[in-house]
């Protein structure tokens, strides 16, 4: 909502006569001193993001303006003009009173991640930092380890979910098979994969292994009898 508002300000009379087209404030702005400490200390912003934003890529959204305006105690009109002088130009006696967060409790903080890295429930790095209102870059560069740590169990946790996807179609596949030779029809890989929905490419090896297991079960249950690999291919269509 506030970049649409930023969007209308652009063109809004007041600023039309500065030129002013709502994408390149921050460019004007990262030019005064004060400015690009502001936005690494108060907003934990990457130098990455800085850079976005002073090559005119990103849209500078109102909340973070309106943090310049207050911290260097200037109109907001001005701010939104990209227009701000240096600190030491401002009312800089009230720059001290007018932070608006105050000093991080690292202490605090690194306990609050240690219990999210370590929750029964995962909580990926971006939810995480997003709870603490803790940007990426600040949480890595103080926080190396818990980061590493949340990183990891991100990875095996969509392993597991993976692995949980296999067997679930593996499974549905099983039950096809079954299927198809209690009816006395041949399990072809095309029909196994219509019945269950399943195709076999998600499951890799593992369609194969059920394959041989299923066949080597039902050996002496049936007349129907196994045709070579390459004809139970779904490219090859066993009808």
């Amino acid at each position: 909502m506030s970049k649409a508002i930023m969007s209308l300000l652009a063109r809004a009379p007041e600023f039309a006569d500065h030129g002013h087209d709502g994408r390149f404030t921050m460019r004007q702005l990262l030019a005064v001193t004060g400015v690009h400490e502001l936005l690494i200390s108060k907003f934990g912003f990457s130098r990455r993001t800085i850079w976005s934003y002073a090559s005119g890529q990103w849209l500078p959204e109102l909340a973070l303006l309106a943090t310049i305006a207050s911290v260097s105690r200037q109109p907001l009109h001005r701010v939104i003009r990209g227009q701000v002088l240096p600190w030491s130009s401002a009312d800089t006696s009230s720059i001290a009173t007018s932070k608006i967060r105050t000093p991080r409790n690292w202490e605090v903080l690194e306990r609050e991640l240690e219990a999210l890295a370590s929750g029964p429930a995962y909580v990926n790095l971006e939810k995480a930092c997003e709870r603490l209102n803790l940007g990426r870059t600040a949480a890595k560069a103080h926080f190396p380890d818990l980061v590493a740590r949340i990183v990891q169990r991100g990875k095996l946790s969509r392993a597991e979910s993976s692995a949980a996807t296999k067997r679930a179609r593996l499974s549905e596949m099983r039950d096809a098979f079954r299927l198809l030779v209690a009816a006395g029809v041949y399990p072809s890989c095309r029909k196994i994969v219509k019945i269950s929905g399943a195709d076999f490419r998600t499951v890799g090896d593992g369609y194969k292994k059920m394959l041989d297991e299923e066949w080597l079960r039902v050996g002496g249950e049936t007349n129907l009898r196994r045709r070579p690999a390459s004809s139970t291919s779904v490219n090859r269509g066993g009808s």
